[in-house]
């Protein structure tokens, strides 16, 4: 799981929600609901915060060392919370970190 999610990630970063499996798939399940126009960069920057935390976890549980699988289960679980949050409480941790960032 933690490689497709890596891949997804590169995918958007690369491309945005249109080349995106996951955001395809969003898209398409959303379309009834009015669409929320969002900036790109706050956006592009949470995107390059997931592919981290994703990159982290798949190499966490790829090589091998005392503690690596409870290392990379941390790293989805932040990125699981962070994406929670932006699913059900429309808060992007990731903007929020952009916008800290850039004053």
């Amino acid at each position: 799981v933690a490689y497709g999610i890596l891949l997804d990630f590169v995918l958007r970063i690369l491309g945005g929600a249109r080349l995106s499996v996951v955001g395809r798939i969003a898209t398409i399940l959303a379309w009834p609901l009015e669409p929320k126009v969002r900036m790109g960069r706050p956006k592009q920057f949470a995107a390059c915060c997931g592919f981290l935390f994703s990159l982290c976890a798949s190499v966490a549980y790829l090589v091998p060392f005392p503690g690596h699988v409870i290392t990379g289960a941390t790293f989805m679980g932040m990125l699981a919370i962070a994406t929670g949050m932006e699913g059900f409480l429309d808060f992007c941790l990731g903007c929020v970190f952009f916008k800290v960032g850039i004053q």
